[in-house]
């Protein structure tokens, strides 16, 4: 640690030094930028504070230079935090957002955190990891291949790599902390669709060179923290593109979700025939949920509260949903036992019955089945029942 603070010190002082010399040729600009990186792939903050980072283009020739005065930023919720003089990072109030740099047709994004000024003890500028992480690797032979750009890949929700050298085998950590082997790639590699956490990768080649890099993909929602109800199947459906959140970042696992909301989750997941059933509905006619909801109504899955009305802005509680999840799967699976619920409303008896005992709904939902069930409650039966759908029994059984 020493050694690496000492590095540090020296490269800041260095650059410091060469930030008083006169630019006498701007030979770096006569290539073309391949890449651009930002100095931290994560950037945490206390309210009302403030860190800068760098901005540094890797051009065609082997060379870079540091383009920050020349870039245009792009915070994605301003009201989360702003850019000042440049590349001064302020945050505003607690919550997260992503900033983009654009220079020369490309981009570099970072995650932005900004915690409350009540929060304990925080870090107020980018770590020393996440620089060395976008920095160029170098390894001690020169023939050998490099890692010059790895970073977290918010548009396919993993992380994306790329070398110097072609046709190297690369390997990463699995959850037992072994290497194993991904395969063999030529010159970059992106891993899609990875649950939050630090994934570790490193090159092998016949020099014997094996340079190593960490990859931090970071909650794609900044309230999906790890003790959240249902984490894990929020992120089964957003990664398979059936649910998403708010334009803030959010998820927002404990509010409310109404009627129409879940049809329109439920609507790409039956392609059952329709029938010629016609909606006897009054009050979805011009609502932004009408195709899902008259869909899943033609094909048997939905009814209304009453006759003619389907109420698609009212709250789906647990008791309604497990009616709906009940008649999506009764047929389609079988159940080697059928638990007794106690305290369920008449109409919904059966169904709390069929969910539980199909393992769509855990004890705590049964026990909530009759209030207003949250966003992750519902997403959680869901990724159950796609399971099903899919022909796998859920874990457990």
């Amino acid at each position: 640690m020493k050694i690496r603070n000492l590095v540090l010190s020296a490269l800041i002082a260095f650059s410091t030094i060469l930030a008083t010399l006169p630019v006498f040729s701007p030979r770096a600009e006569a290539y073309t930028p391949i890449l651009e990186r930002i100095s931290a792939n994560h950037v945490n903050i206390v309210q009302g504070n403030s860190t800068k980072v760098i901005v540094t283009a890797f051009y065609t020739d082997g060379s870079t230079s540091d383009i920050t005065p020349n870039v245009s930023w792009k915070i994605y919720t301003p009201a989360v935090a702003t850019i000042s003089d440049g590349n001064l990072i302020v945050g505003l109030k607690e919550g997260g957002t992503y900033a983009t740099a654009t220079y020369k047709g490309k981009d570099s994004t970072i995650l932005v955190t900004v915690d409350s000024k009540s929060s304990s003890t925080s870090n107020n500028s980018a770590s020393t990891n996440s620089s060395i992480n976008n920095s160029t690797m170098k390894t001690t032979n020169p023939n050998s291949p490099e890692i010059t750009s790895f970073y977290y890949d918010k548009e396919v929700k993993g992380v994306s790599l790329k070398f110097t050298s072609y046709d190297v085998l690369l390997e990463k950590k699995n959850n037992k902390n072994e290497w194993v082997l991904v395969g063999k790639y030529s010159n970059t590699y992106s891993e899609k669709n990875l649950l939050p956490g630090i994934y570790t990768y490193r090159l092998k080649h016949l020099s014997g060179a094996s340079p190593e890099v960490s990859v931090t993909v970071p909650e794609h929602f900044v309230d999906m923290k790890p003790d959240v109800f249902g984490r894990d199947e929020v992120y089964k459906l957003y990664m398979d593109g059936i649910i998403d959140g708010y334009p803030d970042g959010s998820f927002r696992p404990y509010g409310t979700i109404t009627r129409a909301e879940v049809a329109k989750i439920l609507h790409p997941l039956f392609h059952d025939t329709e029938s010629n059933k016609r909606s006897t509905f009054k009050d979805i006619d011009g609502h932004w949920g009408f195709k899902y909801i008259f869909h899943l109504y033609q094909i048997g899955l939905i009814q209304g509260v009453t006759e003619d009305k389907f109420d698609p802005d009212g709250n789906m509680t647990g008791e309604q949903l497990a009616v709906i999840l009940k008649r999506a799967l009764e047929g389609r699976i079988s159940l080697d036992h059928t638990y007794k619920s106690m305290n369920a409303s008449p109409w919904a008896k059966e169904s709390l019955d069929f969910v539980y005992s199909a393992r769509l709904y855990d004890f705590d939902m049964m026990y909530l089945a009759k209030k207003d069930f949250g966003r992750s409650e519902v997403a959680y039966a869901v990724a159950k029942a796609l399971q099903y759908l899919n022909k796998n029994k859920p874990p457990g059984w």
